[in-house]
């Protein structure tokens, strides 16, 4: 099977193409970002309290309880550029405000895990794929 395309309409139509490619890229890799870092920092948000009042520690798998908020406060969310043609979007503790961030995401050798990054990253990557999808096809995002 073969599939053969032809372009017309010289460098510029093409230099314009190119330029509307990369800005849409780039809107869809920044929505997506900050819906990430949105959806980190609500799973951080739920907290709970024994009857005495003193605070209960999340199930291990589960996204880890609010305490004093500083790991929900340390999300952030940065766009940069990757060279010529593409765009990062870094999300979570970017400052090290929280260097407890990696023993709740990954767990220790006496805690177990409580991800609040991977599962908005697992979310965000197939929003992504949908909103590039998109805009190969010739639609906004």
């Amino acid at each position: 099977m073969k599939f053969t395309f032809s372009f017309s309409g010289g460098t510029e139509k093409l230099e314009e193409l190119r330029r509307a490619l990369a800005d849409g890229l780039e809107n869809a890799v920044t929505l997506a970002g900050e819906e990430m870092s949105d959806e980190v920092r609500k799973s951080l948000a739920v907290s709970a309290r024994s009857a005495d009042g003193r605070p209960l520690a999340s199930a291990p798998g589960e996204p880890p309880h609010r305490r004093t908020g500083r790991l929900q406060d340390s999300v952030a969310c940065e766009i940069s550029a990757d060279g010529e043609n593409g765009f990062v979007a870094a999300v979570g503790d970017l400052y090290g405000d929280a260097p407890y961030a990696k023993a709740l995401e990954y767990g220790t050798e006496t805690v177990r895990p409580r991800p609040f990054l991977l599962p908005a990253l697992l979310t965000g990557a197939r929003k992504l794929a949908q909103r590039v999808k998109e805009l190969a096809q010739g639609g906004n995002t």
